[in-house]
């Protein structure tokens, strides 16, 4: 059985379930990412709000980044060359795929 999630219902499911992981940005783009992804692969990628926050970590500067991982990138387009980015808006900010 499959349900369609729409923003709505993805951005309440994470403010339900993990309230702290992504900013409502964040959340725009990660739906935004994610249907584009079912898109370019033509199959529906299943809606699990824990399985999305253990693959996908928000970033709102560099340094917290470069803290987590023991780099020392100088810009956000350093970090593109080693992992899938999702930009937020115009923020100084990152969605990184694990």
């Amino acid at each position: 059985m499959i349900i369609e999630v729409n923003r709505h219902m993805f951005v309440q499911e994470f403010r339900d379930i993990r309230p702290h992981n992504f900013s409502l940005d964040g959340l725009d783009a990660l739906f935004d990412y994610i249907t584009e992804l079912e898109e370019d692969l033509g199959e529906q990628i299943k809606f699990d709000v824990v399985a999305l926050c253990c693959d996908y970590s928000q970033y709102n500067n560099l340094g917290a980044y470069n803290s987590d991982y023991s780099t020392e990138h100088e810009s956000w387009d350093d970090v593109v060359d080693e992992t899938t980015v999702i930009k937020i808006t115009d923020e100084a900010a990152i969605i990184r795929q694990h």
